[in-house]
This record gives structure tokens, sequence and C-alpha cells, in this order.
């Protein structure tokens, strides 16, 4: 199954190089558990991250953009309780509109599936 692993870029300030840094750690963890599921994970924060930056405001949004078009090809879209942001909650709007399931894991709700109308 491919699944789209919802990560925030930014995450809660201050927004700098150490904190988008972190969350590409947290993101690459996320992938590799989601791989030892046997799942196809897909972070697109780690997509671009040679050539594009969460810090500058045009590359955002280009990120953004590409993201929601990455997620169209997914079977599913993970969040995780600990990560909820606004990145994280326009994820699972977009999720919902799509028709992609959407999994909370990590939490009191972990597994819980939620699928958009």
């Amino acid at each position: 199954m491919t699944v789209y692993i919802s990560s925030p870029a930014l995450g809660d300030p201050p927004h700098n190089t150490r904190r988008v840094n972190a969350n590409m750690r947290i993101a690459e963890k996320r992938c590799a558990e989601a791989a030892k599921e046997g799942n196809v994970p897909i972070a697109p924060l780690l997509l671009w991250r040679g050539f594009m930056s969460p810090l500058v405001k045009e590359d955002r949004a280009k990120m953004g953009a590409m993201a929601t078009e990455v997620m169209r090809i997914c079977d599913e879209v993970w969040v995780y309780a600990d990560s909820m942001t606004v990145e994280t909650l326009e994820d699972i709007s977009k999720a919902s509109a799509f028709g992609i399931p959407v999994i909370k894991r990590g939490g009191s709700k972990a597994g819980i599936r939620e699928v958009g109308n």
C-alpha cells in the first residue's frame, strides 16, 4: 500500500533550519516504520529537500502544490497525534476531499480510520 506520511515541514515556531531538520528526521523515522510494515511511504517533506526549502516562501508554495498531487496517488494518509499542526489539518482536509482514508497513528486514537466523504 502507498501511504502519504503527513509530517509538518515547519511545525510550531520558531521556523528555522534546526526545526526543519528535526522535522525531516522525524519524517525519515516514520517512513522507515511504514516501510517495515510493508508499505511504500511517501513523505513530501523529504522528496524535494535537495533543491527546495520550506523556509523559502516561494518554495513552500510549490512544495504544497506538489504534495497535493502526490497525495492523490496514495492509498492512505497517515497523521500522527504528536504532530497536529496547521499543515497536518490541511492534509486531513485534502485527503477527505479526495476520499482517501486518514489513519491516525500515535496517541489514544491510533489506528482509527477516518474516510473522507
